[in-house]
């Protein structure tokens, strides 16, 4: 899936819009420093995971809710499409297991190919 720096600072920005929070606001109830967020906004830095994560907490919403409640789900490949469909009608608990199988997948295939 290509995805532009911009527009996830862009989808942020209208989430914020959209809920009256301002960038501090979205700091302090992400829990980031102010300067995390406003590089987002001011620099297009891309956020991490965690960030991301952090700062779909303090909009109240889940990271996939925040990729599918915009544009992004319309980018990706049918595959995906299908797979993120999928996901998102798991619970909070079979979600939070499947990631958890899938970090140990990633972690094993990481130690076989530096071996």
């Amino acid at each position: 899936m290509e995805i532009r720096k911009s527009e996830i600072a862009n989808e942020v920005a209208r989430l914020c819009k959209e809920r009256g929070i301002t960038q501090y606001e979205l700091a302090k109830r992400s829990q980031l420093q102010e300067s995390s967020v406003r590089n987002m906004f001011q620099k297009g830095t891309t956020p991490t995971y965690r960030t991301l994560s952090a700062i779909c907490g303090g909009l109240g919403i889940t990271v996939p809710q925040f990729f599918t409640g915009s544009s992004f789900l319309e980018k990706l490949p049918p595959e995906e499409k299908e797979l993120m469909t999928i996901y998102l009608k798991l619970d909070e608990k079979d979600r939070s297991r499947l990631l958890s199988y899938a970090r140990r997948i990633f972690k094993q295939n990481e130690k076989e190919t530096t071996l």
